[in-house]
């Protein structure tokens, strides 16, 4: 029997709750969504509309989750994206006003940017290793295993089609089968 999967409400990208200018973007539009719906309703449909109204505002204010896993850079994000930008603002300047001093000026903010990487990289990957090391001295097993592959990544299974000599896929199940 077949069942339509439901649908999911869209995660939320709670990294960029670090930034100031996102986290009063999401207050100010809050406020506004319970001043404009101000409708008498019973006790079940208001905390209905409440959670739907923060679930919203938080999505257009912090913006999807994209992926599943955490990584190193969005763990660090608040301190990376200002670093980023500074890069970017170095790059504009240098293309706009191409002299020895806007050169050196992306040199510095790229060099900057790289070691701020590395460092936030680094500390990601301390904190993950101590994770695992005391999920191991507490025998945590699972715990262990999930710090494990949250370090390795997923792990993808891919599967090359069956061909035959002449270099044509086998389609039929059967015959890949026998094969």
């Amino acid at each position: 029997m077949h069942y339509v999967k439901s649908p999911h409400k869209q995660r939320i990208n709670a990294s960029k709750t670090l930034h100031p200018e996102k986290a009063a973007e999401f207050i100010k539009s809050l406020e506004d969504a319970f001043l404009a719906d101000s409708s008498e309703e019973g006790a079940q449909q208001s905390w209905d509309s409440l959670r739907d109204t923060i679930h919203s505002t938080a999505l257009k204010a912090f913006g999807k989750k994209q992926r599943k896993t955490q990584d190193w850079f969005e763990a660090s994000s608040s301190e990376l994206t200002t670093v980023v930008e500074a890069k970017c603002v170095a790059l504009l300047e240098r293309k706009c006003h191409p002299k020895q001093a806007t050169l050196q000026a992306l040199r510095t903010a790229r060099s900057k940017a790289h070691k701020t990487a590395r460092h936030c990289a680094n500390d990601y990957m301390v904190q993950l290793c101590k994770s695992i090391q005391s999920s191991f001295e507490t025998g945590n097993i699972l715990g262990v295993y999930e710090g494990i592959r949250k370090t390795i990544g997923s792990t993808q299974s891919k599967t090359a089609p069956l061909k035959i000599i002449t270099d044509e896929t086998i389609q039929d199940n059967h015959k890949q089968m026998r094969r």
